[in-house]
């Protein structure tokens, strides 16, 4: 499986919002997003909280790549590095 992620600003009359979708691109199907106040780790975690659950909690395999100019990695470490996690919890697999 191979998820996209991408972050989108949106000007409204009370100031910006931010939405964070998740995609899986073979089948098109958004899997999930979020949206918040605040463009952070915070508003892509929850979109890919919404992706695994979406899911069933199920990503072994995934690739999850996003524009934040990082080279494609496994879901598993995209989670933990936007979470700022000690490296030695992740999974060394790299695309």
């Amino acid at each position: 499986m191979l998820w996209c992620g991408d972050v989108t600003q949106i000007d409204t009359g009370e100031g910006k919002l931010y939405l964070a979708r998740v995609e899986d691109l073979f089948s098109c199907r958004l899997l999930g997003h979020a949206m918040f106040e605040h463009h952070d780790a915070a508003l892509a975690v929850a979109s890919l909280q919404m992706a695994v659950a979406t899911c069933g909690g199920d990503v072994d395999g995934v690739i999850f790549h996003s524009d934040d100019g990082l080279a494609p990695i496994t879901f598993e470490r995209h989670v933990i590095e936007k979470r700022h996690a000690s490296s030695a919890l992740l999974r060394t697999t790299v695309a």
